[in-house]
């Protein structure tokens, strides 16, 4: 089965390590590194469900649909990444 190339812009990364800074700084390093290495994982798994994912509420202002990626620790999803899917040759 072939699988999506999932491309984490710079800016993507910048927040994602900065959401988890925040995350040790104000909760703690354990948690941190938990949720940090379950969304990384989240994310790896787009290359095979990608198409899965809910189209996101703010899709309709754009020319192309944005869907959405959510995550937590346990079952409240805390934090989410917007994603476009494009295809290329």
């Amino acid at each position: 089965m072939s699988g999506y190339s999932v491309v984490i812009t710079e800016q993507a990364a910048r927040e994602l390590e900065a959401a988890a800074e925040w995350w040790a700084g104000f909760r703690s390093i354990r948690q941190a590194r938990e949720w940090y290495a379950g969304f990384s994982e989240k994310i790896a798994e787009l290359r095979t469900s990608a198409e899965r994912l809910a189209v996101a509420e703010e899709s309709s202002n754009f020319r192309f649909a944005l869907r959405e990626l959510h995550c937590g620790l346990g079952a409240h999803a805390t934090h989410r990444a917007v994603l476009t899917m494009s295809w290329s040759c």
